[in-house]
């Protein structure tokens, strides 16, 4: 590449991003990567121009892409900072060097990332799909999905791969309106995506439980099928359920297979049929999502049509992920132990780098939380 053509590419860049960062920080931060990279960005990225490419529009810059990734995981990382602050970390060298390195490992896994990303979002505003969680969440999701087309004997076995596909897919989804800035709109995907979570920790932990719970499926179908009329056997199964004093039968009907769990009326006293029943059950045995439930219930105002768009998308962001982050690397867990699979996406271990990434990530969610406590106490 000449250096004429290099400087235009980067006069183009620095334009095109210079409202995001710092543009000589940028291309500072390019430059390092091409430079580490060098040949091997061919592993990576198709440059080779061809007709059909021409013609389905798919010609695309590897620099742009990497620009983006950069300013991705830079704005996560100084999403709080003040200016000065900002100005002191873009000179620090150890941070400039984790900075490459984080943006070689986001290059590598590309294969599972941005190949599925939409050039430009739907509804302009922050690229949080860039961002180092999100993106090696949808990492761990395109994976599990390709662990369970290739496991299809062992997720028969398992028995449970329903679970897994439900939970995946749905990630997937509640992601790529993370992508395109629609945040409220993944409050309901993350709602159902939480349910099942909890549903697959128990068939997970309750041995048989998985062949009751698939009973109490066939009693929704047949109801179904017979025009929302229960069927005789359901009927019976719901007068002699454990807990008399619920009334409900459709409560029942989603949820009336928790009557085969032993001990659970004994620890969940009321509501035993419902999402909030599975939560305490859960806390009770020590499981470490206890804070879902209170997600869960923010999810439901967006879920019923009460709740719009929200003004505050920087927590949104926090508390979509916080729930994915959550449930997908649970769930990826699972599977991994199921498939007999050490996780490891491109010879990189994704899982573990994106479980300290959460933890920096809700480090930031709670001093933005005190930062605001702090501006309304001031305005008292």
């Amino acid at each position: 590449m000449s250096n004429i053509y290099r400087k235009e590419l980067e006069k183009i860049l620095r334009d095109f991003f210079g409202k995001s960062i710092k543009q000589n920080f940028l291309i500072k931060i390019l430059n390092k990567v091409l430079d580490q990279l060098k040949g091997d960005i061919y592993k990576y990225y198709d440059t080779l121009i061809t007709p059909q490419k021409v013609i389905a529009n798919e010609m695309y810059s590897p620099d742009y892409e990497i620009c983006k990734i950069i300013v991705g995981i830079h704005r996560s990382n100084t999403i709080l900072y003040s200016s000065e602050q900002l100005a002191k970390i873009q000179n620090d060298d150890k941070y400039i060097n984790k900075l490459v390195q984080d943006v070689i490992i986001h290059i590598k896994l590309r294969g599972n990332a941005v190949v599925y990303f939409r050039n430009k979002p739907i509804i302009a505003g922050e690229e949080y799909i860039y961002y180092p969680v999100p993106y090696k969440l949808f990492v761990l999701s395109m994976n599990a999905n390709q662990l369970l087309l290739d496991n299809k004997e062992a997720g028969h076995k398992i028995g449970i791969s329903d679970f897994y596909i439900k939970l995946f897919n749905k990630a997937i989804t509640a992601l790529t309106l993370l992508e395109n800035n629609m945040l409220d709109s993944a409050y309901p995907i993350c709602r159902a995506i939480i349910e099942i979570f909890y549903k697959l920790l128990l068939m997970e932990n309750v041995e048989g439980l998985l062949d009751d719970y698939n009973l109490f499926i066939d009693y929704d179908l047949a109801r179904i099928k017979n025009k929302g009329r229960y069927t005789t056997e359901f009927i019976k199964e719901f007068d002699s359920r454990e807990n008399k004093k619920e009334k409900r039968k459709d409560n029942f009907l989603y949820f009336g297979w928790v009557d085969k769990i032993n001990g659970y009326h004994e620890i969940v006293k009321s509501h035993p049929y419902s999402i909030e029943g599975l939560n305490i059950f859960l806390c009770h045995h020590n499981m470490p999502y206890n804070s879902l439930i209170l997600f869960y219930k923010k999810c439901n105002p967006y879920t019923h049509g009460i709740a719009g768009n929200s003004d505050d998308s920087l927590m949104d962001y926090f508390d979509v992920t916080t729930i994915l982050s959550l449930t997908i690397t649970g769930a990826y867990e699972f599977l991994c132990k199921h498939v007999k699979s050490d996780g490891l996406i491109f010879g990189i271990d994704v899982l573990s780098i994106v479980k300290e990434e959460i933890r920096n990530m809700l480090k930031q969610k709670n001093a933005l939380i005190e930062e605001k406590i702090k501006e309304n106490n001031s305005k008292k």
